[in-house]
C-alpha cells in the first residue's frame, strides 16, 4: 500500500441496448430501454516514491432506462431516467433529454 499524492482515472465504456417506444397516441409515447455496459477503469496512480502503478478495473453496468416523450414527425422528444442507477451509470442520478429522428 502506498499513499497516492496523484492519479489519472481513464474510463472507457461501450454497450448494448434494446428499445421500445408505445404510442399512448398519435403524438405521445412511453419507452423502455434495458442495458448493459462493459467499462474499463485504469487508474494511474503515483505514489510517494514518484513511480506510476496501475491499477485496472472491469465491471458490467446495467441500467434501465424508462421515459416519456413527444414525436413531432419524424422528430422525437423524450425525458427519460435510469432506474437501476449504479454507481458508475453513464446517465447520472436525474432526469435528462433525448432528442431523436426516425427514417
Amino acid at each position: 500500500y502506498y499513499w497516492a499524492y496523484e492519479y489519472k482515472i481513464k474510463q472507457h465504456q461501450f454497450g448494448f441496448n434494446l428499445f421500445t417506444d408505445y404510442y399512448i397516441t398519435k403524438r405521445f409515447f412511453v419507452s423502455a430501454r434495458p442495458e448493459i455496459f462493459y467499462q474499463r477503469l485504469t487508474w494511474e496512480v503515483y505514489n510517494d516514491r514518484g513511480r506510476p502503478q496501475n491499477i485496472k478495473e472491469d465491471d458490467f453496468i446495467p441500467a434501465v432506462v424508462l421515459g416519456i416523450g413527444m414525436s413531432f414527425g419524424p422528430v422525437m422528444l423524450s425525458l427519460n431516467y435510469d432506474i437501476v442507477q449504479d454507481d458508475w451509470t453513464p446517465y447520472g442520478d436525474s432526469v435528462f433529454v433525448s432528442v431523436g429522428v426516425r427514417f
